[in-house]
This record gives C-alpha cells, sequence and structure tokens, in this order.
C-alpha cells in the first residue's frame, strides 16, 4: 500500500538526511483537541484485580494516561493531491509530499498500535 506524508522543506531534510520519519508524542500536537483524553467517568469507581489488588477509578485512568504519554504518531494519506493536507501540513504549499510504501517502510506491522 502507498500512503503520502505532507511535510516541510525543514522537515524533508531531515527525513532525506537521517532516513527516518519522525513520530510526534500527542502531547506536543499542535492543535489540543487532537490528543487523546481519558474520560474519568469511563472507569468504575474502583476494581479488585485478578490479584486481588483493589484498584481506584482515578488510579486506572492514571495508567491510560501514563500509557498514551508513551505513545507516538506518525499521519499519513492515501492522496498526494489534497489541497488542505497541502497547506496545513506542507508549510502552505511550500513543502513537499513524500511517497511511502507502507509494507517496506514495515508500517504494516502488527506490533503498532495502529498498523497501516
Amino acid at each position: 500500500m502507498i500512503v503520502y506524508k505532507y511535510v516541510s522543506l525543514t522537515a524533508l531534510r531531515g527525513i532525506i538526511e537521517s532516513h527516518r520519519i519522525e513520530f510526534t508524542r500527542p502531547i506536543d500536537f499542535n492543535d489540543p483537541f487532537d490528543q487523546p483524553r481519558v474520560l474519568r467517568s469511563a472507569y468504575p469507581r474502583g476494581m479488585n484485580t485478578l490479584f486481588d489488588t483493589y484498584v481506584t477509578g482515578e488510579e486506572m485512568a492514571r495508567n491510560a494516561d501514563t500509557t498514551w504519554g508513551q505513545c507516538a504518531v506518525a499521519s499519513f494519506t492515501r492522496t498526494y493531491h489534497n489541497g488542505l493536507m497541502w497547506s496545513h501540513y506542507a508549510d502552505s504549499h511550500r513543502g513537499a509530499v513524500i511517497e511511502i510504501d507502507a509494507d517496506v517502510a514495515k508500517l504494516t506491522s502488527r506490533g503498532l498500535l495502529i498498523p497501516v
């Protein structure tokens, strides 16, 4: 499968020089509404675990927050000609779009949280 990544020229230089694509932690997203949020109400008040340890809902939510804090994200698209993507992610049409074979780049690995 072919996917595309829109980048600024600065990011493109870094990718070419390092042969790597940067993954971003959700806390560093430019839009705070894109960050995953753990809803405290989604967790029960508390429960006993498999090992008979009592865990509160707040502890479960904190663990989920920690897990999200250890994740990193790279965003790709299946189209190279989207004006909005060029505008937003390719430095207002002054950047570039990179074509990536997801299989060759190992982006289809089942070890990824969400494989391409």
